[in-house]
């Protein structure tokens, strides 16, 4: 029973106490849906890197779409980054509610 009190073992005291514990901080994030020439894929993916990816598709006609999570906070951020890198050829879309 002790055992179940303590929590999972990648998790230690101090974390607990101190509320520092993945499962307890709770960010908000906000879904990106990127739409960009594939000739520019590796520039989006430099303006993403601090994102969460969650899938890419590879289109007939040519472009990439690609849907990320960003923190709220951080959504101007990227999308300036991904119209920097890509020179305005890629359209950001939030998703969500």
């Amino acid at each position: 029973m002790a055992n179940l009190l303590r929590g999972p073992p990648f998790v230690s005291s101090r974390s607990r106490r101190f509320g520092l514990c993945c499962r307890e901080t709770r960010t908000p994030v906000l879904g990106l849906i990127i739409t960009a020439p594939v000739g520019s894929v590796g520039s989006v993916y430099h303006a993403v890197s601090d994102c969460r990816r969650l899938s890419e598709e590879f289109t007939a006609e040519g472009s990439v779409v690609l849907r990320v999570t960003a923190e709220v906070g951080q959504v101007e951020e990227v999308r300036r980054r991904i119209q920097d890198a890509t020179k305005g050829a890629a359209e950001v879309v939030e998703e969500g509610p």
